[in-house]
């Protein structure tokens, strides 16, 4: 979150239609972040504050009605 209204917050798209849970963690595997029932406000602040710059990786796990869950990763950097 640099202020510019760009790229401010890690938007999933449709993900408030779930029961879910989003942990970000940094390049060594340490969770740096963790909510239930995301809904697209993280904006670079982790568990201890505004995080480095830099890369990470994100896991999102989606609980379907039927109460299926779908695991779903990927990484995004971080740019300040």
């Amino acid at each position: 979150n640099n202020g510019d209204l760009v790229n401010e917050y890690f938007a999933i798209n449709c993900v408030e239609q779930y029961n879910n849970r989003l942990d970000i963690y940094d390049r060594w595997g340490k969770k740096v972040y963790g909510k239930s029932n995301y809904d697209g406000t993280w904006n670079g602040l982790g568990i201890d504050g505004e995080l480095d710059e830099g890369s990470y990786m994100w896991v999102l796990v989606l609980t379907l009605d039927n109460g299926d869950e779908r695991l779903y990763k990927g990484t995004l950097t971080i740019l300040r």
